[in-house]
């Protein structure tokens, strides 16, 4: 019987030993090379970044942009009643801005690997 798996990895001793599974890789670099221990899988697919597309790339960015300035906001005045202070909000972008970006960018990215994994299967 085969089984489903979401290769996030290169290392193919996580990979699965019996070759009937699908595999679903994260990115390229989850492989390393087109041609390769991949292609003897029953059914397996790389996913392709979404932002090779222009009009997706600019669609996402905004929304990014939007949930950043709002979840920093937000972050900013509960930091600020928790330490009991009054910090402006430049000073928590400068503080934990660039946190606050890579969180939201890693898990948009991640939302929409799963969303196409599942429907992959």
């Amino acid at each position: 019987m085969s089984e489903n798996f979401l290769i996030c990895t290169p290392i193919k001793k996580s990979w699965p030993s019996d070759k009937k599974n699908k595999l679903f890789f994260v990115s390229e670099s989850a492989v390393l090379s087109l041609k390769g221990p991949h292609d003897k899988y029953s059914k397996y697919l790389i996913n392709e970044s979404r932002w090779v597309n222009k009009q997706i790339f600019s669609k996402d960015f905004n929304f990014l942009i939007k949930i950043y300035n709002k979840y920093l906001l937000i972050i900013s005045k509960e930091l600020n009643k928790y330490h009991k202070k009054n910090f402006s909000l430049r000073f928590w972008k400068i503080l934990i801005g660039p946190w606050l970006s890579t969180c939201i960018h890693i898990y948009l990215e991640n939302h929409n690997t799963l969303l196409q994994y599942h429907n992959f299967f």
